[in-house]
């Protein structure tokens, strides 16, 4: 039987309940089932299932840098090289990179999004541009591509991702195209519940949804608002709607629903996007 290691930089415990979150708690539950597992987190303590092992890397403050967190968790991850295993899975390029720089065997890198894409925004809402932007883009590239280029494994959770890879990587296309996988993980069926919406027939309307969370724009539901009142605008019969919060969220109630209300067709005046 493999034995994998799962890891994480992080106090998981003490981090905000994100997709990648869910998704490293289903591992740490599940894939037990297939192999012999150790959950290396920073928290003290971590509920794992039965004959699944965790490992602590007694964070006793929470750390909010990758820079800390490798250098605080160094001397747990070195120990791992006293011990066998087959794998070791970090999610997303800063956590995996820092085990590439500390040379930690059989890496599988699990990308959970389009790093360089989800930093463009970042730089553009803090408003850095210039020289400024680029060295820091160019960075991140170049670190994207010594931790693809170390890990023994790549996966992805759609075919845009690893295409994206590849096209910012061209020289090493081959190399990177050859260890990715795609593992479709965006949806977790296991924890979506059952719409509490009522669903009344209704041909003439078009609904469309969107799961995110208001709390980081790289997610998208700006452009969905901005997409679906435009739809409202050419008189199409539109309803939105978003599972999800976040702190804007209540400025996009107040702005949009005035917007929506007076931009409705008169047969449909009430309907709202939120």
């Amino acid at each position: 039987m493999e034995k994998i290691v799962l890891y994480s930089s992080n106090q998981v415990n003490k981090i905000p309940l994100t997709g990648g979150v869910r998704r490293f708690r289903e591992l740490a539950d599940h894939l037990g089932d297939y192999c012999s597992l150790v959950v290396m987190t920073g928290d003290e303590i971590f509920n794992v299932p039965q004959g699944t092992s965790h490992v602590s890397t007694h964070q006793q403050i929470v750390l909010t840098t990758e820079k800390e967190l490798a250098r605080h968790n160094r001397k747990y991850l070195k120990s791992l090289k006293k011990n066998s295993y087959d794998w070791i899975i970090a999610f997303d390029v800063p956590p995996a990179f820092w085990l590439a720089l500390y040379r930690i065997p059989h890496l599988c890198l699990m990308v959970r999004k389009d790093l360089i894409g989800y930093e463009k925004i970042s730089l553009d809402a803090r408003k850095i541009f210039g020289i400024k932007r680029f060295a820091m883009l160019s960075a991140f590239s170049l670190a994207e591509l010594l931790t693809m280029l170390y890990a023994e494994k790549i996966i992805v959770q759609c075919e845009y991702d690893k295409n994206e890879l590849i096209k910012r990587h061209r020289l090493f296309k081959y190399n990177i195209s050859r260890k990715t996988s795609v593992q479709i993980n965006n949806v977790n069926p296991s924890w979506a519940q059952e719409s509490a919406i009522e669903k009344t027939p209704d041909n003439n309307l078009f609904k469309v949804g969107t799961v995110n969370g208001f709390a980081d724009l790289r997610k998208g539901c700006d452009i969905f608002l901005e997409a679906v009142s435009a739809l409202i605008d050419e008189g199409v019969p539109v309803e939105g709607y978003i599972a999800g919060d976040g702190e804007p969220l209540q400025f996009y109630k107040k702005n949009i629903k005035v917007m929506l209300e007076s931009t409705f067709p008169d047969e449909y005046p009430t309907r709202q996007i939120i």
